[in-house]
């Protein structure tokens, strides 16, 4: 059984962006947009899955808002629209202020992350749930550097994931941050994942400045599959 669940930027007003935001309902209704190719539907949910996240989130330490009705927008569209055509896969949002000052600090995005990841782990609804995190690498929205892709900040903050060296950015300010985009604060929804499958590190699948699309676009995979059977192996093992 596979169920995913989406981790994404959602456009509201900006007096109504939380640090982080939970859908909860049994549907979702999306795209917002009417510029994107893709059917308005309603989308199925998991409200058992999406209650439980928020209520551990709630008690170790983190304090969600919570939704029963919210349009889904390009961020989440997208990506969940590539991992099924058909839009049938149960679908549990969790938005992530990544525009709009006061921004949750890198490492508390991370911290979330892996309360998140233990979130998941602690349900016994499901058997599988992914973990995709959706938003740009460096890119520039609404300023005179619409357009400029920084390639280099790009690769390094892969190749950080990769060798499992979160540490150096973690505690990155966002005027730092900010030397690749203000759409770079995207990158908290990576590292939320990075947080939720900690301590595995990345495997980088594709990079690319996308040009037409005002952004560095990359994949990233952690693989999951039979790691947790092995260490529980390893657990249960006489020393």
């Amino acid at each position: 059984m596979r169920r995913p669940l989406q981790r994404a930027l959602h456009e509201l007003l900006p007096g109504e962006l939380p640090a982080d935001l939970h859908r909860g309902g049994e549907k979702n209704w999306g795209p917002t947009e009417e510029w994107l190719p893709i059917d308005k539907v309603w989308i199925p949910g998991h409200e058992g899955l999406a209650n439980h996240i928020a209520r551990y989130t709630l008690d170790h330490g983190f304090d969600p808002a919570f939704s029963h009705q919210l349009e889904l927008d390009h961020g989440i569209m997208t990506v969940y629209y590539e991992l099924d055509n058909e839009m049938k896969l149960p679908l549990v949002p969790i938005v992530q202020n990544c525009a709009v000052p006061p921004l949750m600090p890198v490492r508390r995005a991370y911290e979330f992350g892996k309360q998140l990841g233990d979130a998941i782990r602690s349900y016994t609804g499901l058997q599988r749930v992914a973990v995709i995190g959706a938003g740009g690498l460096s890119h520039f929205i609404g300023n005179p550097r619409v357009g400029d892709i920084v390639e280099d900040h790009d690769r390094w903050f892969l190749e950080r994931l990769e060798r499992g060296e979160v540490e150096q950015i973690l505690d990155m300010p966002d005027s730092e941050i900010e030397l690749a985009g203000n759409g770079n604060h995207e990158m908290r929804s990576w590292l939320a994942v990075a947080g939720a499958v900690a301590p595995l590190t990345s495997t980088t699948l594709a990079y690319e400045p996308v040009h037409p699309w005002i952004t560095g676009m990359g994949v990233a995979h952690w693989e999951t599959i039979g790691t947790q059977a092995a260490t529980t192996q390893n657990e249960e093992e006489p020393a």
